[in-house]
């Protein structure tokens, strides 16, 4: 593992990362020891750039890899995740999720077995692997076209008890999903959104915000393409 400078890096970009978007991978990091293990000092990126709270980003290579590291400068939890951005696979037998092998020289603080989102380039995926949540919603973590891939993927969580839950379903339901108030259609505190996962977690976190068991918050479908409403109170999918 070569670690750079962002100008090392921004003049290494245009031959390892060509004119296509990097991927995008978020996996759990201790990220109270990653600053020790990287020799070299972090870029701080302020709010005033763009993202809602400080962030440390470093920049390295392995072998003919560009990798960026990003992670909450300020975190209340030891064990918290790093977003890893690097170029795709041009040819990848397993899916674009094997790139995760060729991660491995990162540092032992970045937990490649504990991915929380791998992006995929399948545009219509028919298999996702999910990591359930206690609260009862959950998270896609890769979107795969073939069921093989979605199977490789599976077995390599497998060999950390860590994702032990994780499963492979068909995709969610997409549509213009809001969170409704409790006691009207007419008015929605958030949405619309088409990912169904990310509207169920911010409902189970809103609701926290009361402690009466009666308030119930609902997350509809907008589009009338799903009937299903969900129902949330205390922090959890009724």
């Amino acid at each position: 593992m070569e670690w750079l400078t962002q100008s090392e890096a921004l003049a290494l970009a245009p031959a390892l990362f060509g004119n296509t978007q990097p991927q995008a991978i978020t996996v759990q990091a201790d990220t109270e020891l990653l600053p020790v293990e990287i020799p070299k000092q972090p870029r701080m990126i302020s709010p005033d750039e763009g993202p809602p709270s400080e962030v440390k980003e470093w920049y390295g290579r392995i072998k003919d890899r560009l990798v960026v590291l990003r992670c909450m400068a300020k975190t209340r939890e030891k064990h918290s995740s790093v977003e890893i951005k690097t170029g795709f696979l041009q040819h990848p037998a397993l899916g674009d999720w094997s790139v995760l092998h060729e991660l491995q020289g990162l540092p032992s603080s970045v937990n490649l077995r504990r991915p929380l989102f791998v992006e995929s380039r399948s545009k219509q995926p028919c298999y996702v692997v999910f990591r359930p949540q206690v609260q009862g919603w959950k998270i896609p973590v890769y979107k795969a076209e073939y069921w093989q891939e979605a199977r490789s993927f599976l077995e390599f969580l497998s060999a950390d008890e860590w994702n032990r839950g994780c499963f492979i379903a068909d995709p969610e339901p997409t549509g213009r999903w809001v969170i409704l108030h409790a006691e009207s259609d007419a008015e929605y505190i958030m949405g619309p959104s088409s990912e169904l996962w990310c509207v169920l977690k911010t409902a189970c976190d809103m609701s926290l915000l009361s402690d009466d068991p009666s308030t119930v918050l609902r997350v509809k479908d907008l589009s009338g393409a799903n009937s299903q409403i969900f129902r949330i109170s205390l922090g959890r999918l009724l």
